[in-house]
């Protein structure tokens, strides 16, 4: 199912609830969902939100403060 974003009206009153909570009340109905990438808020597909293309992992390595948690 794909959605016009030049037609499809999107009307929702709620309050009380943050961001992340109203965001799937207001996106499941018309199969999409929300995903933040680089600071910027996407709503889109669930494929593309669930994509590599949005998602980063990222491995820090934190043995210096392992170690220097061992010493104290």
């Amino acid at each position: 199912m794909g959605v016009d974003p030049k037609n499809t009206i999107i009307t929702c009153r709620l309050s009380g609830i943050s961001l992340r909570s109203a965001l799937p009340l207001i996106l499941d109905g018309l199969q999409l969902k929300w995903a933040i990438h680089n600071g910027v808020l996407f709503i889109t597909s669930e494929q593309r939100a669930e994509s590599e293309e949005l998602h980063t992992t990222k491995v820090y390595d934190v043995s210096d403060l392992l170690l220097a948690d061992a010493r104290v």
